[in-house]
């Protein structure tokens, strides 16, 4: 039996706003952000936010990418993953 998941069926995968309960990655971005948001969509399974973020700290303020997660054990494979995103070897 084919299992179909419905939040991709009904492209209701990646949310546009970042809701509290998600866990948040930030990271500076080395590839196009289309790259990382097709190896989210082909490599794991629920829902995501990926988005610029505006990160201020020691009166410095700086752009990163953050990509958020519901389910955190998606989170930490996303970061486990990264450096390899980063440099395109997937």
């Amino acid at each position: 039996m084919i299992e179909i998941n419905l939040l991709a069926a009904l492209n209701r995968r990646r949310v546009d706003t970042l809701p509290p309960h998600f866990l948040p990655v930030l990271f500076n971005i080395k590839v196009q952000p289309k790259d990382i948001s097709d190896w989210i969509h082909e490599k794991l399974q629920g829902r995501f936010y990926l988005s610029d973020r505006i990160v201020t700290s020691n009166k410095m303020t700086d752009i990163k990418c953050c990509a958020a997660f519901e389910d955190h054990s998606e989170a930490t494979y996303f970061s486990l993953i990264l450096p390899e995103l980063n440099q395109k070897k997937f």
